[in-house]
């Protein structure tokens, strides 16, 4: 079976409430082979684009969220291998932390199904695959290693 490496980056959105409260916005994609799972917003560099200029991209395409302010002095990985077309990919994603300005949101309909502002123990629970959680643990242990509360 041939074997290929892919890379994406993405940004785990986040809100704070009028109330003091942070909510992480999770999403529903499209999969590539037809199936429906709940992750963070991510995609493909473009020609010469930095990384995190590419998961600001991704996530203005998908969600039209455009007031982000990301962290990027620190960035989060998630590996995992899937089969497509015959082909093994070994697939990486880097994740940086951003900072909304609002919820609002306009989906990208060909990608996701739908998206949610939810407290970070609802979106783990949501979260779909093992690997994501693990990450997403990560980014809550970042989180508050910063004193951040949630």
């Amino acid at each position: 079976m041939q074997i290929k490496t892919d890379v994406s980056y993405g940004v785990i959105p986040l809100f704070q409430t009028e109330g003091g409260e942070w909510e992480v916005l999770v999403i529903h994609q499209y999969g590539s082979k037809g199936d429906v799972y709940w992750g963070f917003p991510k995609g493909h560099a473009e020609l010469g684009e930095e990384p995190v200029e590419a998961a600001r991209r991704e996530l203005l395409e998908e969600t039209a969220i455009s007031d982000i302010k990301i962290d990027s002095s620190r960035s989060f990985t998630q590996h995992y291998t899937f089969v497509y077309c015959g082909t093994r990919i070994k697939k990486t994603v880097q994740y940086f932390v951003g900072y909304a300005g609002s919820k609002a949101l306009t989906l990208q309909a060909k990608e996701l199904k739908d998206a949610q502002w939810c407290s970070f123990t609802t979106a783990r629970e949501r979260l779909t695959h093992d690997a994501t959680r693990k990450m997403f643990d990560e980014v809550v242990s970042y989180l508050k290693e910063k004193n951040f509360s949630s």
